[in-house]
């Protein structure tokens, strides 16, 4: 009997790993009915504490709590009335006070610290960051919680999915896309299909997706993650995915079908009483309201959601929601407006979610250049105050094609090609990614770029280009706002790129330079695929951009010629001599390639082509330098001709 019970309840506990926690209750409660109803023993009481905990997992929240507050009535200090007293913190968080809920949590680390339970442990500090912290917008204390939790199962790899879901998701609502990327790589290696984590990944997919506006993998994201929150039955998960699909369509200006979602997670997430998750959904159904045109209804939505939110003391959704607020009484001229604009500034602030004015910047940017230039003070200091933490949010990060075409993408939004023609901009663009820390004095400017122009013309074009070029990074930045991207102060103008930019020339620069010194064939062939064409063929006969164009070129070679030389070690003749013919194609005086066909021609015992090439080599030599080939190459010739 102990045998099996103690089978059943390692097979919950993989259950609860995997998320299959419908399958984990069938097998505590198929294990439970094995027992008399008076039987007492360590492994009933483990067998309830885990239906209780897998009971949280799909909402039973108050058949929970009546199970683990029983058996920490019953249980001195143990495993077990660790794991009790933390199931016990989440149902209350998600029902109940928060503080009482955090108290709960704290008491089951301090016993976990006294018995030296680690596992305990990990599922105290796991659920304190995302039933607690998380739930309060602490963000920092949150992923501070949770890499303390992953030091308590290191030696069970495998497990600590939620420290790379967490960063994820963290990173997703600071605008972060970079970092979340790589949360997300570290994430899939956990990920098995069907299952609840892989319901949340790709809900995470499609929340980077919608910020990105990449609506088709959004979409096809979503309709995954609905499937498997169907499946599982997990509240949160089902009401999330609810949420984006709202946002989905609120995205397609398809409002009605919005709505629909909106509402369907309310009536969802009422059934479970889950306090902040109802506050969220109440703020997108009033954001769907608001932008079908019903002022009354969102307005209603969102002083519920308030109401919800602060005996939740959700800070970040609080803030979100009072931004909201300010916006919407700014734009109907509502007689509480400046007070409503204070509140959501100061909260901001406070509590330093900058990033919600980035994120929002269309919303954003104009509210907050007119409250720039109020006239009450205290407005004017909490705009001014807003304004200086704002300059410090790093924007979206860059990636820049310059290899056989120009295109720039932020995020994942190309801009629009017809944009960098305008007053030179893209050409200014352009020529500040080759200067050395991509930045320029103003008279070096001048002179690569409007050498013939007169003085005071060519200053007139240096300042047109340079606020057009403002406008066309951040579309929404209202005049006499500092740009992120662009610093323009005295004598010099540079470009500042965010951490995790990408130039593709660059890229192919280091990576060609790592390949030549593998000397393996498949590095080399995956940096040459980064070489699409030449540096920027619209400025091609740019006297500014000739002397890069040439590096690159001549890197390519050496890389081609790298490639065939390897090619030539494992004696693959023909593959040496075809990347042999590329280089000399463009170069008809390299003589390293010239050697290298020659000695590949010698490898398919092809004489008379090496010879060919030879004299192809010297004849150009001839011609254009009046030069003969170098030595070496000469003495192979002639060893040629001999045999």
């Amino acid at each position: 009997m102990r045998l099996a019970l103690s089978d059943a309840i390692q097979e919950c506990d993989t259950s609860e790993q995997e998320g299959d926690y419908h399958g984990g209750l069938q097998r505590v409660r198929q294990a439970l009915e094995q027992l008399t109803s008076t039987e007492i023993s360590p492994e009933k009481f483990s067998l309830l504490e885990r239906k209780a905990r897998l009971l949280t997992y799909i909402g039973e929240y108050s058949e929970a709590q009546d199970l683990v507050r029983e058996i920490i009535a019953q249980q001195l200090d143990s495993h077990l009335k660790v794991d009790a007293l933390v199931t016990l913190g989440v149902c209350i968080s998600k029902t109940g006070n928060i503080y009482q809920a955090e108290e709960y949590i704290q008491r089951g680390i301090d016993l976990g610290h006294y018995i030296k339970y680690n596992p305990g442990l990990y599922r105290a500090f796991s659920h304190l960051a995302n039933s607690i912290y998380l739930v309060r917008g602490q963000f920092d204390l949150a992923l501070t919680f949770m890499e303390q939790a992953a030091e308590f199962c290191r030696d069970q790899p495998g497990i600590n999915w939620r420290l790379p879901y967490l960063r994820a998701y963290i990173y997703q609502i600071t605008g972060d896309y970079y970092r979340v990327r790589q949360a997300l790589d570290d994430l899939l290696t956990l990920v098995k299909p069907g299952t609840a984590l892989a319901g949340y990944y790709y809900c995470l997919w499609a929340k980077l997706a919608l910020d990105e506006e990449a609506i088709e993998r959004a979409q096809e994201c979503l309709y995954l993650a609905l499937r498997i929150a169907s499946q599982t039955g997990i509240p949160e998960l089902n009401t999330e995915v609810r949420l984006q699909l709202s946002r989905l369509h609120r995205l397609q200006k398809q409002q009605a079908s919005a709505y629909t979602w909106a509402d369907d997670a309310i009536q969802y997430v009422q059934r479970f009483q889950i306090r902040h998750l109802l506050g969220q959904a109440l703020l997108e159904r009033a954001r769907v309201s608001w932008e079908m045109g019903n002022f009354s209804l969102a307005d209603a939505d969102l002083l519920e959601a308030q109401k919800i939110l602060s005996s939740c003391d959700a800070k970040y959704d609080l803030s979100v929601a009072a931004f909201l607020q300010a916006v919407w009484y700014h734009q109907e001229n509502h007689p509480q407006s400046e007070f409503a604009w204070l509140s959501a500034a100061n909260l901001i602030r406070t509590h330093g979610y900058e990033f919600i004015l980035e994120r929002e910047q269309e919303l954003a940017f104009p509210l907050l250049a007119t409250q720039l230039r109020n006239q009450n003070p205290v407005i004017k200091k909490a705009s001014d105050q807003l304004m200086a933490e704002l300059a410090r949010v790093p924007p979206a990060r860059l990636q820049i094609s310059g290899l056989g075409q120009f295109a720039v993408w932020q995020g994942r939004r190309r801009i629009a090609d017809a944009a960098w023609q305008r007053r030179k901009a893209g050409e200014l663009f352009r020529y500040l990614l080759l200067q050395p820390e991509y930045a320029a004095s103003r008279d070096q400017v001048l002179e690569d770029l409007w050498t013939e122009t007169p003085l005071d013309a060519a200053l007139d074009l240096f300042h047109q280009a340079t606020s057009t070029l403002r406008h066309i990074l951040e579309p929404d930045l209202p005049n006499k706002f500092p740009s992120r991207y662009l610093n323009v102060e005295g004598e010099r103008v540079m470009l500042k790129l965010p951490v995790g930019s990408v130039i593709d020339f660059e890229q192919f620069e280091q990576q060609v330079s790592l390949a030549i010194q593998s000397e393996n064939v498949d590095n080399l062939k995956k940096a040459l695929s980064m070489y699409t064409g030449e540096l920027y063929p619209m400025d091609r006969y740019s006297d500014w951009s000739r002397e890069r164009r040439e590096k690159l070129e001549e890197i390519y070679h050496r890389a081609l010629l790298a490639l065939g030389q390897a090619y030539l070690k494992l004696e693959s003749y023909y593959n040496a001599l075809e990347c042999a013919q590329l280089i000399l194609k463009q170069d008809a005086w390299f003589e390293d390639a010239a050697l290298l066909g020659m000695q590949a021609c010698m490898g398919l015992n092809d004489i008379p082509r090496a010879l060919r090439m030879y004299q192809g080599l010297a004849n150009s030599l001839e011609h254009e330098l009046g030069i003969r080939p170098r030595q070496d190459i000469q003495e192979l010739a002639e060893k040629l001709r001999k045999r």
